[in-house]
């Protein structure tokens, strides 16, 4: 995020954030204590989480498709047909996952989602202690092929966004700190402190980045409950992808919960300024509006979640390294993540924000409504 100039000047932290955006080069490997060298499921667990949604007798043994922070996503071939089964870390929340499968049943009256199964008795999740996987849980969804070679455009990415927001569902729980709020002057002196007595080596990077942390910390205001939704909480061009039919498909709905839909545009917006391409961002915009969606960018505090989501995501990593139960594997991906975070080519800046908003409102006609 900060340029090792020290012009102060952050990109946004979506790679981390992602789990998919991570395995594309990390297949077969976690990060969440899983042993990584496991590239298939045991043959009596498959069989049991098979029997458990319903999906049809097994043909061959599931195979990894994809690995990464939030879980393992195995391929599973039944009778019925292709499946995606992902297998989470525990401790598990059958609230939460209900609520993420009740919000992507909703949008898929919009746009093109992995259509969820349930257990045979309803349940979202799947413990995976009576099928052999303790401390796992299973999720399933129909298969989907992916068109790995075809990019979405910034004008399917603003549709898609406005099928999510038009999605108006009310949040049945209180939005999480990760969200809302940032961290203090306090909170960065005692990270550096034990970054320094752990030897960090990006340590100086940190320190580099607090004056850039303050600057953008300007811009956060506290949440108007008015304007809470449910939210997918992870877009990005990662997770809005091409099938192979042609249909464009959102994934990853780990994240579901509350949020302002502006912040989350807002978001999604300044991801595509990076490389300096701010048209894309102006044609999301577009394409948003004109879709219907219901947000609207109007002023600095419709970008607090950059600053905030930059803030949680570089003490998230920062806490693994220093965690001394961590595994050599998850220190080691921590390590990359902050280097990829805190000595980032392409930066953002409070800046280039200002910049963006004045964009936006020119394009609008004057006004961002």
């Amino acid at each position: 995020m900060l340029d090792r100039r020290g012009s102060g000047r952050l990109t946004t932290g979506r790679g981390p954030e992602s789990g998919r955006a991570v395995a594309k080069s990390r297949v077969g490997t976690t990060v969440h204590r899983h042993n990584p060298q496991v590239t298939a499921m045991d043959a009596s667990t498959a069989a049991a989480v098979a029997e458990a949604f319903a999906l049809g007798e097994l043909v061959g043994l599931p195979q990894l498709a994809d690995a990464g922070e939030q879980g393992r996503i195995w391929r599973v071939t039944t009778g019925r047909g292709r499946w995606a089964v992902k297998e989470v870390p525990g401790p598990l929340d059958e609230v939460r996952a209900d609520r993420c499968i009740r919000f992507r049943e909703l949008a898929a009256l919009r746009v093109t989602v992995p259509t969820p199964v349930r257990t045979t008795d309803g349940r979202a999740i799947l413990d995976g202690s009576p099928v052999g996987a303790a401390g796992s849980g299973f999720l399933a969804f129909a298969w989907l092929d992916l068109d790995s070679d075809a990019a979405t455009t910034p004008f399917e990415v603003g549709r898609a966004a406005a099928a999510l927001h038009l999605v108006d569902l009310l949040p049945d729980t209180a939005v999480e700190p990760w969200v809302a709020t940032g961290l203090s002057d306090d909170d960065w002196q005692h990270l550096v402190a034990a970054a320094e007595r752990g030897g960090a080596p990006w340590r100086e990077l940190l320190v580099e980045m607090l004056p850039t942390l303050r600057e953008l910390r300007g811009v956060v205001t506290e949440l108007d409950p008015a304007r809470v939704r449910t939210c997918h909480r992870d877009l990005n061009v990662v997770n809005v992808r091409r099938s192979r039919s042609g249909a464009v498909v959102v994934l990853d709905w780990d994240n579901v919960g509350p949020m302002d839909p502006a912040r989350e545009l807002a978001e999604l917006l300044v991801v595509q300024t990076l490389g300096g391409q701010i048209e894309r961002a102006i044609d999301l915009y577009d394409a948003y509006v004109t879709a219907g969606g219901p947000a609207r960018i109007r002023d600095l505090s419709d970008f607090s979640a950059v600053s905030i989501r930059a803030e949680q995501l570089i003490r998230q990593y920062a806490l693994r390294w220093l965690d001394a139960s961590a595994t050599p594997e998850e220190r080691s991906f921590a390590a990359h993540q902050l280097e990829w975070i805190l000595a980032a080519r392409e930066p953002i800046s409070l800046r280039s924000i200002s910049a963006l908003l004045r964009h936006v409102s020119e394009r609008r006609g004057g006004g961002c409504d």
